[in-house]
């Protein structure tokens, strides 16, 4: 679900609210339901638009952490499997075995990614 609002504005409007204007209005005015707003209450109340700023600035830093501590587990697991096929063509000294039991979606990332 995609959000109408940025945190940034979140965070100005429950500024105006702390500075006295009314709850009903403000939702009136947004076109958001009451509990949208009490729940942006309970999630940045008290923030202002600096740490909002910072907020999606960290949020943006994590997934982008996250998609590189994937990126290395997968390449663990390719590394971890290369290494047992290995040991595995390295006691038949048959190398045709070690093609046929790669799958699929890992072959294409080793062929790319290691240099011939």
């Amino acid at each position: 679900m995609k959000q109408r609002f940025t945190k940034e504005q979140i965070v100005k409007v429950l500024s105006e609210h702390q500075n006295g204007r009314q709850a009903t209005e403000i939702v009136r005015e947004l076109g958001i339901s009451e509990q949208t707003f009490e729940g942006w209450k309970h999630k940045y109340g008290g923030m202002d638009v600096s740490d909002g700023k910072r907020l999606k600035q960290l949020e943006e830093e994590n997934r982008r952490l996250k998609e590189l501590v994937a990126e290395l587990s997968l390449d663990n697991k390719i590394l971890g499997y290369h290494l047992r096929i290995c040991r595995t063509c390295c006691d038949t000294r048959d190398g045709s075995q070690y093609q046929s039991e790669i799958p699929h979606q890992w072959a294409t990332r080793m062929q790319a990614e290691l240099p011939l």
